[in-house]
């Protein structure tokens, strides 16, 4: 029995929607790439192998003149000697597989209280050049003992770069505090680390839903005729991408029926509910707005929820979305 969403939606689509350019923008941010660069024996093995729960680096390599590049999917490793040898930019961007329109973030991890050296401020005011967004994680903290607050403050007061410090090695959970500061260096890691980080999506789909509902409440108190109900249908087709991404259920080409359906449910739902609360005398307007934004956040959860319990029944069963929905009502009958 084939699913209702296994063939793309291909047939007409609004003149104001463009569903590839949508879906190519969530495709760009699925292959969103974390350039961790730093010193040798600095923590950048160490700190990947706490976040990803197993080791993916090995640590303990000694450290050698040239480069040593590790790709690790959306985070690529990049060790630095300890001075910049001729050529050595130019030569290392050549063999980085990374794009520069798809590098989303430079993070660049030094040890502790080399981070106040003169080699890697030098190297950080190289790279800086690449004009990447970055960041500074003093990934040996715990050798700071009481200064590390005050190592750190210099760090960003030298610099003019927001840094962390943690022990990568001794932290209980080092993700608690890296993931949510990944996404806010560049919210549009979102969906790139929603996918790489399981374990985080609750608080990066809260992140991703405030923001896409805030646009939303926007549009929706000052609704302009024609304009209005494009510009939402936009939002909540990429709110359903994105979500699907990280779920590794983005349709290989088109728009996925799967999608379709839930943004024209969310759609209509809150088309609906807005005209009403345009009726309201004085405080139509607010109402509306507010309708939209707390609509799209709810869609946002239920496109959350649908995604979560689908893909198990799916997997099982092979029968889509009609085993998942049969699964959901006994689950609720159960209750």
């Amino acid at each position: 029995m084939s699913t209702l969403w296994e063939e793309p939606f291909t047939g007409w689509s609004p003149p104001w929607i463009s569903w590839e350019g949508i879906r190519e923008e969530v495709e760009r941010e699925l292959q969103a790439r974390i350039l961790m660069t730093g010193p040798y024996g600095a923590g950048k093995s160490t700190l990947l192998n706490r976040l990803k729960g197993w080791e993916v680096s090995p640590v303990n390599i000694p450290a050698h003149p040239g480069i040593r590049v590790e790709d690790y999917g959306l985070f690529v490793i990049l060790d630095l000697p300890e001075e910049e040898p001729a050529g050595f930019m130019a030569e290392t961007l050549g063999l980085l597989p990374v794009d520069p329109g798809t590098c989303g973030l430079l993070l660049f991890v030094v040890g502790g209280e080399e981070a106040l050296s003169g080699g890697s401020l030098r190297w950080l005011s190289r790279l800086r050049r690449l004009t990447w967004p970055v960041r500074v994680i003093l990934a040996q903290a715990d050798r700071l003992k009481d200064h590390r607050e005050e190592i750190r403050k210099e760090v960003e007061r030298w610099t003019g770069i927001p840094t962390l410090a943690l022990s990568a090695r001794l932290d209980p959970d080092p993700g608690a505090r890296v993931v949510p500061w990944l996404l806010q260096a560049n919210p549009r890691l979102a969906v790139a680390l929603g996918r790489e980080f399981p374990a985080f999506r609750p608080y990066i789909m809260r992140e991703m839903f405030r923001s896409a509902a805030a646009l939303s409440a926007l549009t929706g108190s000052i609704p302009v005729h024609f304009l209005d109900l494009p510009t939402q249908a936009a939002i909540h087709l990429r709110l359903a991408l994105r979500v699907a991404a990280m779920y590794d259920r983005l349709p290989p080409a088109g728009l996925g029926r799967e999608e379709l359906i839930l943004m024209l449910t969310g759609l209509g739902l809150h088309y609906g509910a807005q005209r009403l609360a345009l009726r309201l005398p004085l405080i139509g307007r607010w109402s509306a707005g507010l309708i939209s934004g707390l609509g799209l956040w709810a869609f946002g959860h239920l496109t959350d929820r649908y995604f979560a319990w689908s893909a198990p029944a799916q997997r099982r069963s092979g029968n889509g979305w009609l085993e998942a929905l049969q699964q959901w009502w006994r689950n609720l009958r159960r209750r």
